[in-house]
């Protein structure tokens, strides 16, 4: 089979994954909306019990390390902002939707918890940066690989053999994939985040996260940066050996992005030393997430 071919059949297969919530879907317009109030949002939040009990059960654990308890959406919007929590909603909404148990070749907590990893080093590569608004490198940063867990979803044994292969051979996931002939986690996860009609940075993220955008024009210059944390966050968990990703490699860091970012090797060094430190904070975000 062409790999044209297999991806129709992929994309078509991802029909049974499940879209997000209208909920979801809602908060995602309100926040993009600069008219919008916090009423709004905490009134289209209170509608999902279980998303209402997820965002609570976050903004009270230790990864915000808040001085009180929140106990109602609208307390929380006014503890971290429209962006945080559409940040929250998002994220922990995409993994949700996937209810499929760890494989051995394919652990889901330990991606997981690399998608947070990547997503932690992203935001404070965007905080050191002093971008206006980290938590899109956060989100971007967890939602990159999402192709690679709907690969797990549609096609197990083509990830268990690029998996299989990346590891025997050290290769990396994208290799694996490619000599394997199969259309690649970053088209599927594209094809993925289009029908779930998340954010164009977030799609481009997913897309292009293996690639150096930096003279692509197809991109928005204002979505590079973001594009290129989430890809230095990424680098970043891998060298530290965070969760997994499907391979055992450990990559250098373009350094025309750290160039082009202005991101100066002892700020890097700072951060990958604080690295560890904030992935034990994160655990009670790992935690939480999870659970409904």
């Amino acid at each position: 089979m062409s790999s044209s071919a297999k991806l129709t059949e992929l994309v078509d297969k991802l029909r049974d994954i499940p879209t997000l919530s209208v909920v979801v879907q809602r908060v995602m317009e309100l926040v993009n909306n600069p008219k919008t109030s916090a009423t709004q949002i905490a009134e289209v939040l209170k509608r999902d019990q279980v998303l209402t009990a997820k965002v609570l059960r976050l903004v009270n654990s230790s990864f915000y390390n808040l001085s009180t308890e929140v106990t109602d959406v609208s307390r929380a919007l006014a503890f971290l902002g429209f962006n945080s929590i559409s940040m929250l909603v998002l994220g922990t909404s995409v993994f949700s939707s996937f209810e499929i148990k760890a494989a051995p070749y394919f652990n889901v907590l330990e991606f997981w918890r690399h998608s947070l990893a990547s997503a932690i080093a992203a935001e404070m590569i965007a905080k050191q940066l002093r971008v206006a608004k980290p938590e899109d490198a956060f989100t971007c940063g967890l939602l990159h690989d999402v192709g690679k867990i709907a690969l797990f979803k549609v096609a197990p044994e083509d990830i268990k053999r690029v998996v299989t292969k990346a590891k025997l051979e050290n290769k990396s996931f994208l290799d694996a994939e490619t000599e394997l002939e199969l259309p690649g986690h970053t088209v599927l996860g594209e094809r993925l985040a289009d029908k779930w009609q998340l954010p164009v940075v977030i799609r481009k993220t997913i897309r292009y996260h293996h690639r150096d955008i930096e003279k692509m024009e197809s991109i928005y210059p204002q979505m590079k940066p973001v594009i290129m944390m989430a890809t230095l966050g990424d680098i970043m968990a891998k060298r530290f050996s965070v969760g997994e990703s499907g391979d055992n490699i450990q990559p250098e860091y373009p350094e025309n992005y750290l160039k082009f970012l202005n991101l100066a090797p002892k700020a890097l060094k700072e951060l990958e030393t604080k690295m560890e430190s904030e992935m034990e904070r994160a655990s009670s975000f790992l935690s939480a997430s999870l659970n409904t």
